[in-house]
């Protein structure tokens, strides 16, 4: 299941901007706002010196000043929080400067001045991106990561908490930029790994090309793996395409061996026949895929883990798991010829190359 917030995201009204930015920062100041015992542990991390026992305060998002609009504001009794929020985009001209003297600044609503020790400024992105305290502010300044707001969540908090956790993780912000050993092994072995991996698709592309009457494109197999946590090919029709390969990104640790077939919503009509792909996937024991609102998906896969524990030879076993999963396509194919009329563009068809599977 996704997310609320990825749910959310994918209905919202499109002016020709992106607003995800300010999604995210709305979703996090709520989770704030709602969950004081997240509050306390965010402020926390902050490491300022002068933290006050307790967080009671006031959290308003995008506050209008003379010339700037801070994301995010935290206002106590006697303390100040500001956020500049960021994924992808870079700081404005003199942003955090200017943020720094809003919180030297005389409060608008009250005229009252908070002490510099009780001043915070806070920049949080996504990726590692090292700031200096501006100039002439005396505050507590903070560089934060997107990473930390989902490593500081907590199994008890909220559950709308918990539902940030998830979506920090779906837009593939919950990881630490910093290498690791464990990373530096992986390199060592990942070149093994993947020719390992491709003598298995290699193996079965000739029967599923001769059986499917489409092309696997092996090429799509390095995208997926910079795009995904998955190594796949995928073969393309004129309503449908299908993947299969490997996939990891389940979140449980496992890899799996990974057989799929799409329909996007936009073709579904002219297909035609959704409800009898629904009746297959059912006879046949495949899983509705949970990918976005774009798609209908339908999905097998076996553990890795299972083949690794199995006293044969590996490549062998994966290859006769991928051919069943051919054979079942052929049976589809018997049952609803359109699902795989041949596609005769050039290439991809248009609405895959403007379409991302993830």
């Amino acid at each position: 299941m996704h997310s609320l917030f990825k749910r959310l995201y994918a209905q919202r009204p499109s002016d020709g901007r992106n607003q995800l930015e300010n999604f995210l920062t709305e979703a996090f100041a709520y989770a704030l706002e709602k969950d004081i015992k997240f509050r306390t542990r965010w402020v926390a991390s902050l490491n300022w010196p002068n933290m006050p026992k307790a967080i009671d305060c006031k959290i308003e998002t995008q506050v209008a000043y003379l010339g700037s609009q801070p994301d995010l504001e935290l206002r106590g009794e006697n303390f100040k929080i500001l956020v500049e929020c960021k994924i992808e985009s870079q700081e404005g001209m003199n942003q955090l400067q200017r943020y720094g003297q809003i919180l030297c600044a005389e409060e608008p609503q009250t005229s009252k001045f908070y002490a510099k020790e009780n001043q915070v400024l806070v920049y949080l992105t996504k990726h590692y991106e090292p700031k200096n305290k501006p100039e002439d502010f005396k505050g507590h300044f903070a560089c934060y990561r997107w990473y930390q707001v989902h490593d500081l969540i907590s199994p008890n908090d909220s559950p709308f908490t918990l539902e940030l956790k998830q979506y920090i993780k779906e837009l593939d912000m919950a990881q630490n930029d910093n290498f690791t050993y464990h990373d530096l092994n992986a390199l060592l072995t990942i070149h093994g790994t993947i020719r390992k991996m491709d003598k298995a698709l290699d193996l079965i592309r000739p029967m599923a090309t001769k059986e499917l009457g489409a092309n696997f494109y092996p090429s799509n197999r390095s995208t997926s793996l910079q795009r995904d946590p998955a190594y796949y090919n995928n073969a393309f029709f004129n309503y449908t395409h299908i993947d299969l390969g490997f996939t990891w990104w389940y979140g449980d640790n496992e890899v799996y061996l990974y057989a799929a077939h799409f329909i996007h919503t936009k073709s579904e009509k002219a297909f035609g026949e959704h409800e009898s792909v629904i009746a297959f996937g059912e006879q046949l024991g495949w899983e509705k895929a949970g990918i976005d609102n774009r798609w209908h998906g339908w999905v097998k896969r076996f553990p890795l883990s299972k083949v690794l524990s199995a006293d044969n030879d590996h490549i062998l076993t994966i290859e006769k798991w991928f051919k069943e999963r051919i054979e079942e396509w052929v049976e589809l194919k018997v049952q609803v010829p359109s699902f795989f009329q041949p596609y005769k563009g050039n290439g991809m068809p248009v609405l895959e190359q403007n379409s991302e599977i993830s």
